[in-house]
């Protein structure tokens, strides 16, 4: 996913430098993208409180029962939690990102 968000961000940043680029057009492709990144963020959101509030049910596994299982379960999702931070993290950024040049394509409209 991070390899189109690049390659798309170059691409537009190679649009706005272009002076006879069709801004209208651009704001509205944007605009699909923006939209396409917002589901992809939700989307994400859900999957990462699902995975922390799993996290948490391991820990209480492993301090109820002490066993290697709920050890195991807890490492993993613990993993698996630190990467969903840190990939919603990124995709949060890039929508910020987004927005500030949605804004600036629309002055140049203006």
């Amino acid at each position: 996913m991070y390899k189109k968000i690049k390659s798309y961000e170059k691409w537009l940043n190679s649009q706005l430098e272009d002076p006879s680029c069709d801004f209208e057009r651009l704001l509205q492709l944007h605009e699909s993208f923006i939209k396409w990144i917002q589901n992809e963020r939700l989307v994400h959101l859900i999957v990462t409180l699902f995975t922390g509030i799993g996290l948490l049910f391991s820990v209480y596994l492993l301090v109820s029962e002490d066993s290697f299982f709920s050890g195991m379960l807890m490492v993993l999702l613990g993993a698996l939690f630190g990467i969903y931070i840190i990939h919603y993290f990124r995709l949060e950024n890039t929508v910020q990102r987004w927005y500030i040049t949605y804004l600036e394509i629309w002055k140049r409209l203006k």
